[in-house]
């Protein structure tokens, strides 16, 4: 009886805390890019997309290089090469459980 109301209690304090951890920034270690299968999948572990290269989820490098042109400026938006292209600056990041943004 007494673990029951620990892990009540538990659940309740992780409720209330959930929202105030994801208001803060807070994100894993990795964010995913591409999800296909466990064979095919891109995750992002830098902080902004353009700090370094793309990875599998095992650590091999799966690059992804993305540019725009913006006011006839190329930018980088993904990848960190090549590097005489300017990164755009990324503002926020956001990783739920089917979405990365």
């Amino acid at each position: 009886m007494r673990q029951a109301h620990r892990l009540a209690a538990a659940v309740l304090i992780a409720l209330i805390l959930a929202p105030l951890v994801s208001a803060q920034g807070v994100r894993p270690p990795a964010a995913p890019l591409v999800a296909v299968d466990p064979y095919f999948s891109v995750w992002s572990f830098a902080d902004k997309l353009t700090d370094e290269g793309t990875r599998h989820w095992t650590g091999k490098p799966q690059p992804i290089g993305l540019q725009a042109r913006i006011d006839g400026k190329a930018v980088r938006l993904a990848g960190r090469d090549p590097v005489r292209v300017p990164a755009l600056e990324q503002v926020s990041v956001s990783v739920r459980p089917t979405t990365t943004r």
